[in-house]
């Protein structure tokens, strides 16, 4: 599947909060406990406790008495700091897609690989030349390669450095566990859904009623992709075990925060190694006043006081997190926004403390300079950025497209109408043929479709799981099990210091190279 740009740029899978009905809300105890008494104090009050969280303190309730009346009488609970409405975190559209309105060639967005092995080689024909390189322009800019040579896989299956399997939980939406890139390093019997609704309570597949193309899958494809043999699509951590956590609904578009933070209690509690989390809220404010989001039907402006409990409650679980050794992996999101240049401003996960942060590089035109000059390290022109937000960059995908010279804020000048208008073939290892628009190659080529099939998409959510894929590299083959700070100083020194030197506003401490974890004493 081709998944190409909204000249708006639709979110990747960026999410925005808002509240919930008013009958669901989130308690914070004063401490970080929930024991029995308060949970009896509670209920006593009216509450049907639904969840709690006795190691962070937290719990959520439901309850028929009225906003005001049940609030004030929680608060007098000794105990009790906070009773906030419940928020929930609805999906944007899993990738960026194409106007109607251009040319009906870049409209057909649709390119399946389907087949036994279902893996994609690239044999370019026609009369534009490109560049010798493999699809996975992303994979060549990260340097993954020469990684997997030195025997760095993420697991012992071929991974001569591997001392152990590294486990990786992907925090998303549906999923295709039967996709031949994915299935072969899942632990199915430990994937789990969160979603409490019918249809989707007890299972973490995609419903594929509710669109094809699965941002789970994509996301899960570019961190553990299995090595299908030649010409195959890999991860960045071929034979490290995926645990796919089904957090945000297919049915309804959202996830409750009660249903994100399970997951992310869930995966800590279940020993996993790396959390990656493609999603977020949307650039927030602590003073509130701008926090204004619109939807479909209204625009909603969570308090401050609010939004500083949902801030608590993710600070909370990500501590948690890293006592347990997680290492939490989220995107920085893909509105162009500069969060050193707004006091204030915050979103989640990405920027919460114990949560690395990642915004997306990717080339212009790949398709005529390969990643030739820093092509591929380009910034992406939506990445969020700031010094005081990102941790890392890696590939999310890039192109420039007439209109957003102003979002992309670089001066590089619009793509073209020319190349615009080109097209590319390639020739399936199946030998089936399909064209498509050149300037599909500059997203990320991943899992994406049922039956075995492949697609584009662009995003900090495709940034953030090449980085999850290399902490499951360095996890893997270390002597010991290492923290999360001791990750993250050895991703830092798998970097390329592109941008400014030293700490940089779109690379922070610079692009991933994987590569670099071949010198690395781990």
């Amino acid at each position: 599947m081709v998944l190409l740009v909204k000249q708006a740029f639709t979110l990747t899978l960026l999410v925005a909060l808002h509240a919930a009905a008013a009958d669901n809300y989130s308690i914070r105890a004063a401490g970080l406990a929930f024991g029995d008494d308060l949970q009896f104090k509670v209920a006593k009050a009216g509450a049907k406790i639904t969840s709690v969280f006795p190691d962070i303190g937290m719990a959520f309730v439901e309850t028929t008495v009225a906003a005001p009346a049940f609030q004030a009488a929680l608060l007098k609970i000794s105990g009790i700091a906070a009773v906030t409405p419940a928020a929930w975190w609805p999906a944007a559209n899993p990738a960026r897609v194409l106007q109607d309105d251009l040319k009906p060639q870049m409209r057909a967005l649709v390119e399946e690989a389907s087949g036994k092995s279902g893996s994609l080689s690239r044999h370019l024909t026609g009369p534009i030349t490109i560049p010798p390189q493999a699809v996975q322009w992303n994979m060549q800019a990260i340097n993954a390669p020469a990684a997997w040579a030195a025997g760095f896989t993420g697991g012992p299956r071929t991974g001569k450095k591997a001392v152990r399997r590294a486990r990786v939980a992907v925090l998303d939406t549906g999923f295709f566990t039967g996709h031949e890139s994915v299935a072969p390093n899942l632990n199915l019997a430990l994937s789990k859904s969160f979603v409490n609704i019918d249809g989707e309570r007890d299972t973490v597949e995609h419903l594929t009623n509710r669109g094809t193309f699965s941002h789970g899958t994509h996301v899960a494809g570019i961190i553990a992709g299995a090595d299908l043999g030649p010409g195959s699509l890999k991860g960045v951590a071929p034979d490290a075990e995926l645990v796919f956590v089904k957090v945000l609904s297919d049915v309804l578009g959202y996830g409750l925060d009660e249903w994100v933070l399970k997951g992310i209690m869930y995966a800590a509690d279940l020993g996993v190694d790396v959390i990656n989390m493609s999603l977020g809220d949307g650039v927030l404010y602590k003073r509130g006043a701008q926090n204004t989001i619109s939807t479909d039907s209204a625009s909603v402006n969570p308090s401050p006081q609010s939004l500083n409990e949902y801030r608590i409650m993710f600070i909370r679980a990500a501590q948690y997190a890293a006592q347990k050794g997680v290492t939490i992996v989220a995107s920085a999101g893909n509105e162009y926004f500069n969060f050193d240049g707004a006091k204030g401003a915050f979103t989640m996960p990405a920027t919460i403390p114990k949560v690395l942060t990642i915004s997306a590089t990717g080339p212009i035109n790949w398709f005529k300079e390969g990643c030739a000059s820093g092509n591929c390290d380009r910034p992406s022109v939506f990445t969020n950025f700031g010094v005081s937000a990102v941790t890392v960059a890696a590939p999310g995908g890039g192109s420039n497209f007439p209109g957003t010279i102003a979002q992309g804020g670089d001066g590089r000048p619009d793509l073209p109408l020319s190349d615009m208008d080109s097209e590319c073939s390639l020739t399936l290892f199946h030998g089936l043929a399909r064209t498509i628009p050149c300037f599909a190659l500059d997203f990320v080529l991943s899992a994406a479709r049922p039956d075995n099939a492949y697609g584009w998409a662009a995003g900090t959510s495709m940034a953030a799981p090449h980085v999850a894929g290399l902490a499951a590299l360095i996890v893997s083959a270390s002597a010991k099990r290492p923290s999360p700070t001791q990750v993250l100083t050895a991703l830092k020194q798998c970097t390329d210091d592109l941008g400014k030197s030293g700490a940089d506003p779109y690379y922070g401490a610079g692009r991933i190279n994987a590569g670099k974890i071949v010198s690395l004493k781990l």
